[in-house]
């Protein structure tokens, strides 16, 4: 193995990542699984027939699984598309 890649290379605490080795192709399957996951619980909350009735922790808690979904989703396209720029040179 490579290394270690962090998933947000901007956060020195950051403690997610992947081996740095990860072809592209798993990269964007990652990605991709996490925007699915955004989507499901996007689909879930405007289906909803009164989201009055959801406590606010647990409306907090969507809301914020959709934005940490959505950040590690975005870097890890990000790394799909450096891996393959790698694997081209």
């Amino acid at each position: 193995m490579d290394g270690f890649t962090p998933l947000h290379s901007s956060d020195p605490l950051c403690v997610i990542g992947y081996p740095s080795n990860t072809a592209a192709p798993d990269l964007y399957d990652a990605a991709t699984h996490r925007h699915s996951a955004v989507l499901g619980v996007l689909c879930l909350l405007s289906t909803a027939t009164d989201l009055n009735e959801l406590s606010t922790s647990n409306l907090q808690s969507c809301i914020q699984a959709i934005r940490i979904l959505s950040e590690d989703a975005a870097a890890l396209y990000a790394g799909a598309w450096q891996a393959l720029q790698n694997e081209r040179r």
